[in-house]
């Protein structure tokens, strides 16, 4: 109270100056003592309002460090679980207690002195004191009684993961996120279990996309849960959080489906994931095996990590599309650059590369109409570990998946469990669980087929998912239609305009009616079938390579043809020339002449020079031949000199 005894004392000298400085300028009449008195006065005056100033001031702030504490607590009481609640302190507190103490021995020394308004303020000092002092207990109560405080282990948040973490599949750097999150939100609620749930609502069903556990062999990862009563289920459906701390000891299945085997649940608590538009996108759950263990201030835990979460979710899901829209893109490129070949083996192998590349999958095949066999196969199988299908193998349309999917140009998803289902062909493989897919391969105008993808494990494919595929089988669709429209286009055209070539169809046409004529007139008739040899030194799939080669060997054919003779195609990369009215050793030394000229002929490609050879079965027509019998004789001797190489066999 010194510190007030000093104001009061100011307060009187102040007053005893005013008194002085008006009796002087009162009672003088000369003007430098007027002036004299007339500044003590005003410097009394300033003196005295100086005082009452700085009091006001000192109660100020007083008053708002007294608010500013009691404020702090109240906001610490709301927000439970912060990490820095130690570095709470009164210390305010204490400043206040302490200087109510001075003001407290000031007012026993000068009791006399300060009569009944320094008693007043005594009172009012008290008031405060009391009321600093039941804040002071108020912040220690929910320190002692409402926080936890956390020993985390700060070194499974630290541990280094093998491999890198950021890559080229997101699922990795999703899991790895997400996990340190549930691995926080575990250490801070002393849980046994936390997971997280992705939904997907569309199929009514969850999947457990990442947990925390330290009861890891009681957890079922990567399963696909169908809603049920569940407390993850009723949460999806109610949006709500749920609290159970009395759980019964053999609920702990029925509660949480995650579970293999009792691990003795007490206490479940559920926390549904909604994004910025409240749309629901997944369930937290968390389980202990004590009783009570959670609260109502669990989930203000909790809800500190959910935008946290969200943000991860979502970075992940526009990641994965981004990447499975870059490989349906190249998928389809590949498609359109295998079209070109015009060879149906190479477009199904092609799609069904496409397939693996956006889907990983154990087995994937393509059924289609065969024309020769009349009737619907496996035109191409690929399998990782072993073919459940294979290839060419009869696939029933009236009872099976594929067939319902090929007649009803539908994609169909089918969960195998007990195998009931015919999914290809009677006799088909045991397949005991897992996931067959089937994309129908459709254009506007035809369904060619089906793609189907076989799983060991139970899969549900996203939406999304399914139409990358659906893009890829519609594309697959165009290039097959292509390719169906070239071959009919081919046929119809009696020779090539490019190579002056009959087209099979033509060929065999005009060989029907030489060998009818050679027959009438009793005339020869020569047959030489020839093919280009294919050495590994050459890249034959490069396509403007193969082109400059056909054009040369033709080429070379051409110029010893007659105007008479037939030259065309007939067969898949086997060629036919007729040489009318040459016996056989004239057509041995017409095809040897051959054989020489285009094995000297030099090719020059990108800057590198080539040369290739034919291999020739030749062949002569008798009295008895017809078309059949003389083509087989012909390939008989072709396919003998194409194990050599460069070479010439009659027949």
């Amino acid at each position: 109270m010194a510190q007030k005894g000093t104001n009061w004392f100011a307060i009187v000298f102040a007053i005893i100056l005013l008194i002085c400085g008006a009796i002087i300028f009162i009672t003088f009449n000369e003007m430098i003592v007027k002036i004299l008195g007339l500044l003590a006065a005003v410097t009394s005056v300033v003196l005295i309002l100086a005082i009452v100033f700085k009091n006001k001031k000192n109660n100020i702030v007083l008053e708002n460090e007294y608010n500013t504490d009691r404020k702090q607590s109240i906001t610490t009481d709301e927000n439970l679980g912060i990490d820095d609640l130690d570095n709470i302190k009164i210390t305010n507190y204490k400043k206040v207690q302490n200087e109510q103490g001075d003001e407290i021995e000031e007012d026993n020394s000068s009791e006399n002195e300060d009569g009944n308004e320094e008693e007043s303020s005594s009172n009012s000092s008290d008031i405060k004191y009391k009321e600093v002092k039941e804040v002071s207990a108020h912040v220690r109560d929910l320190k002692t009684e409402q926080y936890r405080e956390f020993d985390m282990d700060t070194s499974i948040l630290l541990k280094e993961e093998k491999g890198s973490i950021i890559g080229p599949e997101p699922r990795k750097e999703f899991n790895y996120f997400v996990s340190k999150i549930l691995l926080i939100i575990r250490a801070l609620t002393k849980s046994k279990t936390v997971v997280f749930a992705l939904i997907d609502d569309s199929t009514r069903t969850f999947s457990i996309e990442s947990f925390v556990t330290n009861v890891r062999e009681a957890v079922n990862p990567g399963i696909i849960f169908d809603y049920s009563s569940c407390i993850i289920s009723q949460t999806i459906d109610t949006k709500q959080s749920i609290l159970m701390n009395e759980v019964h000891e053999n609920a702990g299945l029925d509660l949480l489906p995650y579970y293999s085997k009792n691990v003795g649940v007490k206490s479940v608590v559920t926390y549904p994931v909604l994004d910025w538009n409240k749309k629901l996108i997944g369930v937290i759950s968390m389980d202990s095996d004590l009783a009570e263990a959670y609260s109502s201030q669990t989930s203000h835990i909790v809800k500190k990590f959910v935008e946290l979460l969200l943000t991860v979710v979502y970075s992940y899901i526009d990641k994965y599309e981004l990447l499975q829209s870059a490989k349906a893109l190249k998928a389809i490129e590949a498609l359109y650059k295998h079209s070109k070949d015009r060879d149906l083996n190479s477009i199904n192998t092609s799609a069904l590369n496409a397939i693996n590349s956006i889907i990983p999958c154990e087995s994937t095949g393509v059924c289609l109409f065969d024309d020769e066999e009349k009737k619907w196969s496996l035109a191409k199988v690929i399998s990782k570990s072993h073919s459940y299908y294979l290839e060419g193998c009869a696939a029933d349309l009236s009872s099976s998946i594929i067939g319902s999917s090929i007649m009803n140009s539908k994609t169909m998803l089918i969960n195998i469990e007990d195998n009931s289902k015919m999914l290809i062909c009677n006799n088909e493989p045991k397949i005991k669980s897992g996931s067959f897919l089937t994309i129908p391969i459709s254009s506007d105008t035809t369904t060619y087929g089906a793609f189907y993808i076989i799983n060991n494990k139970k899969t549900e494919y996203t939406k999304y998912e399914q139409n990358v595929l659906e893009a890829v089988s519609l594309h697959v669709a165009l290039c097959i239609e292509k390719y169906e429209l070239i071959k009919i286009i081919q046929n119809s055209a009696i020779m090539d305009v490019n190579t002056c070539m009959l087209n099979i169809l033509a060929f065999n046409h005009r060989l029907a009616q030489e060998i009818q004529r050679a027959k009438d007139f009793s005339s020869n008739l020569s047959l030489c079938l020839f093919k280009i040899d294919k050495y590994s030194t050459i890249d034959w799939k490069d396509i403007n390579l193969v082109d400059k080669i056909h054009k040369r060997v033709f080429g070379n054919v051409q110029q010893k043809l007659r105007q008479y003779d037939l030259f065309g195609t007939a067969d898949r990369d086997v060629f036919g020339i007729v040489l009318i009215d040459y016996n056989r050793s004239d057509a041995k030394v017409w095809a040897e002449s051959l054989r020489k000229d285009t094995a000297s002929t030099i090719i020059e490609y990108n800057g590198k020079k080539l040369t290739t050879t034919i291999s020739m079965g030749l062949t002569n027509s008798s009295s008895g031949d017809d078309i059949n019998t003389l083509i087989q004789s012909a390939t008989e001797a072709l396919n003998e000199a194409s194990k050599e190489k460069n070479k010439i066999v009659l027949f």
